[in-house]
This record gives C-alpha cells, sequence and structure tokens, in this order.
C-alpha cells in the first residue's frame, strides 16, 4: 500500500451516481471545503446558526459520503445551503465527505480519527478533520472542514485550518504515543461534554484511525474488536498492540506521518488480528445495538 492509495475512493469515500455533481466543484481546496461548509451542519451546533436541529436524524448515522451528499437535495453542490436545509453532521461526517471530494478531483486525502486541542483549553477534545497531500509540495497537511467562520468567531478559533499545527489536531497515534510517555493525560482526553475520558478513548480512537488509513472510515461510535467499555482496564496485550499500531499510524515520530512500509504493516495486522481487523457487523454504541457496514467494509 502507498500514498497514491489515497486518490482512490473507497466504500465509504466512492460518490458514485453523484459523480458528475462533484466534478463541477471547483479543484481547489478552498473551494471544495466551502461547498461542505454549504451543505452540511453539526448536529450539535444549530444555535450558533439560529436554528434547531432535529436531534432524531438518522442523517449522523450514515456511512459513505454519497448518501450524506444525496441529503442535501437536487441544486447544485456549490450552492450553499441555508444552515437549516443543510444535512445534520459531525466531524467525522465533515472530514469524510471533504476527503471523498478531494478524491474525486485526483487530490490525494484521508481522514485521520484523534482529539482536537482547539475547543476547550487544556482538553484533548474527540474529533476527525481531513489530511490533504499536497499536489505541489507533496506534505501532508491538515485540514479541519468543519470548521466555518461561524464557528470560528463563536469558539475563539484563531488557527489556520486550512493547515492545522500537529500539536493542536493530535491523531490518535500520537495521543496514544504522549499518554504512554507521560505528556499526555489520558483524564483530558475524550468528550468533556458528556464526562467522558481516559486511556480507553485514546485506544478507540487509534483502532478508528488505523482503519480510516486503511479505507474504511467508520463511524465515530463503531465499536469492534480491542475496544474497550469506557474506564475498562485495558489489557497488557492490548497495550504492546495499541503501541505498535501508534507508531505505524505516525510513521514513529510524534507529529508523522505513515510510510509505504507503515500502511502495509497496519494493512496486516487488519487481515491477521482480529482485535484490529474491522468485521461485517459493528456495534453502534449510540444505538446500542449491532449493525451491519455497508457491503465491502469488512476487512480480512
Amino acid at each position: 500500500m502507498s500514498d497514491d492509495a489515497f486518490l482512490l475512493p473507497g466504500v465509504m469515500t466512492d460518490v458514485g451516481p453523484l459523480a458528475d455533481r462533484v466534478a463541477a466543484i471547483p479543484d481547489d481546496l478552498p473551494s471544495i471545503v466551502a461547498a461542505v461548509q454549504g451543505l452540511l451542519i453539526h448536529e450539535f451546533l444549530g444555535p450558533l446558526y439560529d436554528i434547531e436541529i432535529d436531534q432524531g436524524s438518522d442523517a449522523v448515522n450514515l456511512h459513505r459520503a454519497a448518501d450524506i451528499l444525496a441529503l442535501a437535495g437536487d441544486a447544485p453542490l456549490t450552492e450553499p445551503r441555508d444552515p437549516s436545509d443543510r444535512v445534520p453532521s459531525n466531524c467525522r461526517q465533515f472530514s469524510v465527505v471533504t476527503t471523498a471530494i478531494l478524491r474525486a478531483h485526483g487530490i490525494a486525502a484521508r481522514a485521520r480519527c484523534g482529539f482536537g486541542a482547539y475547543f476547550n483549553p487544556g482538553y484533548l477534545e474527540d474529533h476527525w478533520v481531513a489530511e490533504v497531500r499536497s499536489p505541489t509540495t507533496g506534505r501532508w497537511h491538515l485540514v479541519d472542514a468543519q470548521i466555518d467562520d461561524v464557528q470560528r468567531r463563536a469558539m475563539g478559533i484563531d488557527l489556520d485550518t486550512m493547515d492545522v499545527p500537529r500539536d493542536r489536531f493530535v491523531v490518535a497515534g500520537d495521543a496514544w504515543l504522549g499518554f504512554r510517555a507521560g505528556t499526555v493525560d489520558p483524564d483530558r482526553c475524550g468528550l468533556s461534554v458528556i464526562d467522558e475520558h481516559g486511556d480507553w478513548w485514546i485506544a478507540q480512537n487509534l483502532l478508528r484511525d488505523v482503519a480510516s488509513l486503511l479505507g474504511v472510515e467508520t463511524r465515530p461510535w463503531d465499536v469492534w474488536g480491542a475496544m474497550r467499555e469506557p474506564g475498562d482496564p485495558i489489557p497488557p496485550t492490548d497495550v504492546d498492540l495499541f503501541d505498535h499500531l501508534a507508531a505505524l499510524t505516525v510513521g514513529g515520530a510524534i507529529g508523522g506521518h505513515p510510510s509505504d512500509e507503515d500502511l502495509a504493516a497496519l494493512a496486516a495486522s487488519a487481515t491477521t488480528d482480529p482485535r484490529v481487523r474491522v468485521p461485517a457487523e459493528v456495534f453502534n454504541a449510540s444505538r446500542h445495538r449491532m449493525e451491519h457496514l455497508p457491503e465491502g467494509a469488512a476487512q480480512g
């Protein structure tokens, strides 16, 4: 597996029947991010836009970018919807849809699961962003497509969301390695709004990041394999596994990114180790039930 694999659509990022409509979006990063922000809205941030969002909407449980975009209606995808008409979403969906559109335009991109340091001072909050390879420099950089001007003002976010510093968005592998080194407090990693945090949350996001790097961008609440219940201790054998996976996801260096060899090793783990491998059926922790993933998502 190589970096060029991230030019190709996967089961979650194939825009399918919407290909012609997606092609009409200009192929530069700012235009793609603007289009996504005009189509989606975070399910819990309605008050920032003076609207109420139906918390019973099932849109947030959609896996595939094509299905999410289809809910935006028939108008051109470059036409911003009124906030009340945008698709209720979450950070993972912003990242996956952005990744899908970038790939459709021949730009290498992937969704990364980890923690944002720019929402709640002193905390690393559960979050997803896109990681994009610059067509000119070849450098991979982090892009937070969720944060528009409304959120920037309301949350006091002052960073460049088109090139997020890696100490402001901490990929799950970096968070795990930092925890193991004693530089990251696991009790400040999670989701403070529901008062859940801990090493188990870092480990869950690490497995989701591994799956995403291998082309299966699961939902934030899909649970499988070595993921633990909140607060459950992680067995020593699984700690060793997470040490191994974390190093591979960041190329063995804090703030790094995986090499072709690292990606191949991750793929081998997903093929051979049931603790890592994404099965055809996962536990949806939001709905409290087992659910099938889209066809073709299971690994191994």
